[in-house]
Parts: C-alpha cells; structure tokens; sequence
C-alpha cells in the first residue's frame, strides 16, 4: 500500500514510530561488555524488519540491561557478532596468504642454484671449432686406415682393424707396428686407449730407419709406454704406462711408496698427453703430468748411455734419439689395444 505524504515536511518521518531499542549480546567482540543481559533476537538471528524505522544510519548507547543499537531505519542485517567473525575470518586468510608468500620466497632464496647444464659432448674422432682454430688435426678418422700404414709395407696387417671408430689391435701375433705416412718434427700429440688384460704397446716418435728391413721402430724412437699396471708383462726392471721405456720413470708416490700411477683399471679409456719440443719433451697420463726432458740434455744422454740403447748392438748403430723428425708408431706386437682420438698439433720451431 502507498505511504501516506507527510503533512508538514519538517515533522520527522514515521512520526508514530519509535527507534526500537535492540539489546545486543553482552559478550559481543564489538562492545567487549561483561554484562550478563540476555540478548534480545528473533528466531532466525536477524534484525526485525517491523520493529526499526526505515531510515539510514544507527548509533550506539547503553543502558542498564547492557549495551544497545538504536537503529535509524533497517532492513535485513546480519548481527554485529556475524559481521566481526567473517571479518575476523578475512583477516586470517589474508595473514595466512602473506605468510605462505613469505614461506615461499624464503624457500626460494635457500634454494641451491639450479644445476648447469653439462657441457656438450664431443664426437668421437672429431675437432672442435676452437681445435681446428688452434691448429690442431687428426690422425686418425674413424673410418680408415687413412695416413698409416705398417713399418716396412705400404699396407696394413690383417691383425689391425677399424671397428666402431676404434682403431684396434686385434690380434697382435699378426698385427707389427703401425706408423703415421707423415713425419713430424715438434709437436703435442693426445688420445685416448683401452688396453686388455695383460696388454703391453706403446707410441714412439721420430721413428726412421724404414729403408733399413731388419730396424724395428724402437731402434730409433724413443717409447711412451703403455702397460696393464696389473697383470701386463715386461722385461725386468718392468717398465709400466706412461713412462719413457728404459729411461724415464715418475717420481714415487708417498701414499704407496711406489711409482706414480694414474692408470684406469684395465677395461676403461686413459688419456696421454705427448709433448716434444726442443726445450722440453712431457708424459701426462690422464691429466696428471709424469716428468719431462730434454733430448739434448745431459741428463738424457746419460741416461741413454746407461740404458740397453748405450749398450751394442744398438750403441753401434748410434741411431737412437738421433733424428729431429719421422713418423709416429703405434707398438703392435706385444698385447691387444684399442685407440680412439688421436690428434696432433704441430709446434713451429723458434
């Protein structure tokens, strides 16, 4: 039903109503009263619609039965101990989702770095950019036989193979060593071999004497040898991997009492690192260095002297360590080895 106009503008309106007096809860967070007034509701806990004037606004006072909200207007509102719960509600969450932001951050920050990414792997049997840049170049392809041949012959023996980019000493009763086509004078050569079990070879350099039949290519180059620390055979005092045979051996491990030997068990891949200059020539055995010398030096040369090479028939021949260039061998006779990587850079003579 339409409300009646007001009569005089200036008389309140719902003249013949008054502001209901709604006794709120006692312990209400709002007003925080230790009154023990009981709290004046309807069933449902809301406000009653018919007992508040429809206009805006309310303000607080108190009375003996406890404190009380006198109402200006109305409608459906939820009690004041609703209101404060869900805002106390709110206020939770909120704290909660700093402090989870918080935890997070904290987290984050004592978190290790991540891990960094490993480094590419090279192929097998291949140079680098930067190798290539730095002169560097390979002796061996993993495909052929392409810049070796075997001391004496310009072929290969049946006893050498090619297999799974390897270049392989299969059967050293029909093997003999393999030379490089090319003669090499300074320079720094690296690679990688896989002996067997009782293995014996080694790697000489500047190996000459091809015009003579009955020269073996120990003759005349010097030998880094290569042995099964373990079970490989030798002549006595055995020479072991990595030393100069009959001449240079490292220095003595005090955790063993014994040479230095940085060889892996037979079965894995060792690395060398073969370095001949005119100042100094170097054995490095899987990143460890051995000793150096110098071929002119007199320490060498009475080392020679003192050695099998010093001795006839070889002294007689005057040929060992002599020549400042010839070719690389791969020791063939002696035990079955594997070899992979092989690479050289030159040195330029000063």
């Amino acid at each position: 039903m339409p409300r009646k106009p007001r009569k005089n503008p200036a008389d309140p309106p719902f003249k013949t109503q008054k502001a209901a007096t709604i006794h709120l809860h006692p312990k209400s967070a709002f007003f925080n009263q230790t009154s023990t007034a009981p709290t004046l509701r309807n069933p449902k806990g809301w406000v009653d619609k018919t007992a508040v004037p429809k206009q805006v606004g309310a303000y607080a006072s108190s009375t003996t039965n406890g404190p009380v909200l006198k109402e200006i207007g109305g409608g459906h509102r939820p009690p004041l101990h609703w209101t404060m719960k869900m805002l106390k509600l709110w206020t939770l969450g909120f704290v909660a989702l700093l402090s989870l932001s918080a935890c997070r951050q904290a987290n984050s920050a004592d978190a290790p770095p991540p891990a960094a990414l490993p480094a590419p792997v090279t192929a097998a049997n291949t140079l680098t950019d930067a190798e290539k840049a730095d002169g560097w170049q390979l002796l061996f392809d993993g495909a052929s036989f392409n810049g070796w041949h075997n001391f004496h012959h310009n072929a290969v023996a049946p006893g050498w193979q090619v297999k799974d980019g390897l270049l392989v000493c299969a059967d050293p009763a029909n093997a003999g060593d393999l030379v490089t086509s090319n003669q090499f004078s300074w320079f720094e050569l690296q690679l990688d071999y896989n002996i067997t079990d009782g293995g014996n070879s080694g790697i000489l350099y500047h190996v000459t004497g091809e015009d003579q039949p009955t020269w073996p290519t120990w003759v005349t180059g010097p030998e880094f040898q290569l042995l099964d620390n373990v079970h490989g055979h030798d002549a006595e005092p055995r020479q072991m991997s990595g030393w100069l045979y009959g001449l240079y051996q490292p220095p003595v491990d005090p955790k063993t009492g014994l040479p230095l030997d940085t060889t892996k068990p037979v079965g894995q891949w060792n690395h060398i690192r073969l370095l001949v200059t005119p100042d100094k020539c170097e054995h490095d055995l899987n990143g460890v260095k051995y000793f150096d010398y110098n071929l002119y030096g007199a320490d060498f040369k009475a080392r020679v002297a003192a050695s099998k090479f010093g001795r006839p028939p070889l002294s007689t021949l005057g040929v060992f360590a002599k020549s400042e260039t010839g070719s690389i061998a791969l020791q063939g006779d002696h035990g079955a080895i594997s070899f992979r990587n092989i690479k050289i850079k030159v040195i330029p003579e000063k």
